[in-house]
């Protein structure tokens, strides 16, 4: 009689495992979906977003297309003076109007230069502290900041990148050049540290994709330490009111950004970082042998036509 219970027993059990293989096979499972912060910190996405999009409820995807021909239209006839990049920074996803061409960087240019200083403080190189003699050669401009000041003093790495960014000194420009071993020096390492392929000042020759690598690698935290990247954002999101006119006009209140601008004799032109509500994007914005109004309410266009479409 036991060993009848036991053979039941054992039956039972067999019946339970094969049909809860047979349930394992027939009921649907859920998909497992990526958490959205691994997608985003490591730049992969799925090839078709949308299910991510809708479950994880995400802003819609960008409809590249769309905004392309927005920024033809608002460009209209004088897009050949134009170049245009726009760059989505979770994914690098971009598009781009007249790119590879070469313009002028105007003071886009002390972007670069001003990494390059970072990186030597990085190296130990040079610190904030570090005292940089500025003589009456190093003026440019008599309109310069710096410029208004007099000549043949000391003055700090700290101080000649205040100016350099905030206020667009072109005399810090000549000082830092070369506590970096020289204008030349400073180009090649450009090159070399920076990844750019075009980026100069004399003759002033960049292209949009050029300033666009320089932007992302500050983004992304790929060319300086941590402390000495915060320290350049903050610069480069605090500039002079005066500057704010472009990009910094045509994103909604409160919403930060870091750029700088360049100007020169019919070059009106502006090129950063907006931190949007949902998502990053650079945008450049360079011209040539524009009206200065004109060109300001074009790249403010842009920067909000671009914003809506990617916020």
């Amino acid at each position: 009689m036991r060993k009848i219970k036991v053979a039941k027993a054992i039956i039972i059990l067999i019946i339970i495992y094969v049909i809860s293989i047979f349930l394992f096979f027939l009921i649907p499972k859920k998909p497992i979906l990526t958490p959205i912060y691994e997608l985003i910190e490591t730049n992969v996405l799925p090839a078709s977003t949308s299910t991510l999009i809708t479950e994880l409820n995400l802003p819609p995807e960008i409809k590249w297309k769309e905004l392309y021909y927005e920024i033809e239209n608002i460009l209209e006839d004088a897009q050949e003076k134009y170049a245009v990049w726009i760059e989505y920074l979770h994914t690098s996803e971009s598009i781009s109007i007249n790119s590879d061409t070469i313009f002028k960087p105007a003071s886009i240019y002390k972007v670069p230069l001003a990494v390059l200083v970072m990186q030597k403080i990085d190296q130990g190189e040079l610190t904030l502290e570090t005292e940089l003699f500025l003589s009456e050669k190093d003026h440019q401009y008599e309109f310069d900041a710096l410029a208004k000041r007099g000549e043949n003093y000391n003055i700090s790495v700290d101080e000649l990148l205040y100016y350099l960014i905030r206020y667009s000194d072109n005399t810090a420009v000549n000082v830092l050049e070369r506590a970096l071993g020289g204008y030349y020096t400073g180009i090649e390492l450009m090159k070399s540290e920076l990844g750019v392929t075009t980026f100069t000042k004399d003759p002033q020759e960049v292209t949009a994709e050029d300033i666009a690598i320089i932007f992302r690698g500050i983004y992304k935290k790929e060319y300086l330490s941590k402390e000495s990247n915060d320290y350049l954002f903050d610069h480069l999101t605090n500039v002079m009111h005066w500057h704010n006119d472009r990009i910094a006009a045509g994103v909604p209140e409160g919403i930060s950004v870091a750029h700088k601008i360049g100007n020169l004799d019919g070059i009106y032109q502006d090129a950063g970082i907006v931190f949007g509500e949902q998502r990053d994007f650079i945008i450049v914005v360079l011209n040539e042998n524009v009206n200065g109004v004109n060109a300001k309410e074009i790249i403010q266009k842009i920067t909000e036509i671009t914003y809506n479409y990617l916020n």
